[in-house]
């Protein structure tokens, strides 16, 4: 009964062992994709701070201003151009209106 007790216990300390052994390298190599992921995690967030600074860049209002004053030929809005909601000529009687159902 002892000598079955201690190959018992022999066994199961074997069995852990070779266990915790495997344990150990699945461990070791979720690490490495964890450093791998946090690095690939890093660049991105870096490659996001660039692109943010671009952004920012060409969307300056200044910028935006020359660009649009030597492509596109634009004048400021002059009072005479604007209208008023009487000249606008009135919609015709022949529309009827929609159907239930449609937009």
């Amino acid at each position: 009964m002892k000598r079955q007790t201690v190959t018992l216990a022999l066994l199961t300390a074997g069995g852990m062992s070779l266990a915790l052994f495997g344990i150990k390298y699945q461990v070791r190599d979720l690490e490495k994709d964890l450093d791998s992921l946090n690095r690939t995690i890093a660049r991105d967030q870096q490659a996001i701070h660039v692109l943010k600074a671009e952004w920012n860049y060409l969307n300056d209002p200044r910028r935006l201003n020359d660009l649009a004053g030597r492509h596109l030929g634009l004048k400021p809005t002059e009072m005479r151009q604007l209208g008023t909601l009487e000249q606008l000529p009135p919609r015709p009687e022949t529309a009827a209106p929609p159907e239930k159902g449609q937009p």
